[in-house]
């Protein structure tokens, strides 16, 4: 059985434009088309969306999600090593993007001790760090 494309929007909780760009950009294989040019999608659809829709809660990019598509069709060791080299990266990017918000948690940090400072030591002070924020 075979089902429209509302249909499948309506039971993966997308929406129609969502089921036609996966398709585009070829997270959903290419739907065969009746004679009248409307479009059959497999059950299996429903499922396949929503991998798409978990991985990218689970922070995955588009991209990173087609490789793992890609995978699916592959077994073995092969493809278990493949998926944890893509997750040891997108690992090594989070822990990057942690230690530069760290940096900048500091920051902001020093710039609100600045201000309490500022306010501790003058009744109606300048804001020392609206100066600061504008220099290199």
């Amino acid at each position: 059985m075979t089902y429209r494309i509302g249909e499948i929007a309506t039971e993966a909780n997308v929406s129609v434009e969502a089921v036609r760009y996966y398709e585009r950009i070829g997270l959903l294989p290419k739907a065969p088309r009746t004679i009248s040019g409307v479009r059959r999608y497999p059950r299996e659809t429903v499922d396949r969306i929503r991998f798409v829709k978990q991985a990218q809660g689970n922070g995955l990019s588009l991209a990173e999600i087609r490789e793992l598509i890609g995978l699916m069709q592959r077994g073995g060791s092969r493809r278990c090593k493949q998926v944890q080299r893509l997750l040891a990266t997108k690992i090594a990017e989070i822990d990057q993007k942690r230690a530069q918000l760290d940096d900048f948690r500091r920051t902001l940090q020093g710039y609100a001790d600045e201000c309490e400072r500022s306010l501790r030591q003058a009744s109606d002070p300048e804001c020392p760090v609206i100066g600061k924020i504008g220099r290199p």
